[in-house]
């Protein structure tokens, strides 16, 4: 008989779907979600706590440089669900108990935010959105900045990204719209 490695987890959080979550150890860990919810376990999903809850916000990605740094990229206004928050990324500096709104972006203000990479303990990369219009992100500074770089030459959505090293990466997406008539691209 074939035997299953994956099973669901009784003890996740209510809500609709996680879109992302980012562990930084076996029990550290968040995710996220389209009703702007944050969520904690600090016991490698044994239990989790609510962190923030803002249901004008479609939090599609979230990444933690340590225990206590991480970005949580809202998928922004006009996309799912009606949301009308229009800061794209959120920030905590202490662990998750807050979250707050950064909007330091040199170049272009994107849409929405659909991927993060953290590369080291200051460099964070970023990508969206789904639908449009594409841009990349980077902070150099743990997410307080953002420089930003239009990716439309390239692609018509972009919903993730990872880098290997500060200089070197990938982003995935589609080269068509609407999203159902496009092609993948990397």
């Amino acid at each position: 008989s074939a035997q299953s490695y994956w099973e669901a987890l009784p003890t996740a959080p209510n809500g609709p779907r996680h879109d992302d979550g980012y562990f930084i150890n076996e029990n550290l860990g968040w995710v996220v979600n389209g009703n702007g919810q944050i969520w904690k376990t600090t016991n490698g999903g044994d239990t989790w706590v609510k962190k923030f809850d803002k249901g004008t916000v479609y939090f599609r990605s979230i990444a933690m440089l340590d225990s206590l740094y991480g970005i949580a990229g809202n998928l922004g206004t006009n996309e799912f669900g009606g949301q009308t928050d229009t800061n794209l990324i959120y920030r905590t500096t202490n662990g998750g108990a807050s979250w707050n709104p950064i909007n330091n972006f040199i170049g272009i203000k994107p849409r929405g935010i659909c991927g993060l990479c953290v590369v080291n303990d200051s460099v964070i990369y970023g990508v969206g959105r789904v639908r449009g219009p594409v841009y990349f992100l980077k902070s150099n500074d743990r997410g307080e900045t953002w420089y930003t770089q239009s990716m439309s030459q390239y692609a018509a959505d972009l919903m993730d990204i990872y880098f290997t090293s500060a200089d070197s990466g990938f982003v995935v997406g589609g080269n068509g719209t609407p999203n159902e008539n496009s092609n993948g691209i990397i």
